[in-house]
């Protein structure tokens, strides 16, 4: 071998090496990363509502297992007609629905 080719030699062993451990200090870099956030993964795994129990009394009209969605007696309290036949039904005030055959 000569001068020139075990130059070459090791000037391509120096390149490989530093090519080598920018690559692996990348990877255990990228590895870091990806594992600091799987870790903190549980702190955004949280209850939207904590108190369920205040939560239904100060909205009684919605729908704390279902993401505050207005629950079927809102929208009864919201059409007027609907909530007369519901207080009617209820006080035993309403006619009875006839049909005709």
């Amino acid at each position: 071998m000569t001068r020139l080719q075990q130059a070459r030699s090791r000037t391509a062993a120096i390149d490989l090496h530093s090519y080598v451990s920018t690559t692996m200090f990348k990877a255990i870099a990228a590895a870091a990363v990806v594992s600091a956030l799987l870790a903190s993964t549980p702190v955004f795994a949280q209850a939207a509502i904590q108190e369920l129990g205040a939560f239904a009394q100060a909205y009684p009209y919605l729908d704390v297992l279902n993401g505050g969605a207005p629950t079927p007696a809102l929208k009864i309290y919201n059409d007027a007609a609907a909530m007369q036949a519901y207080v009617a039904r209820e006080l035993g005030t309403s006619q009875p629905h006839h049909t005709h055959h």
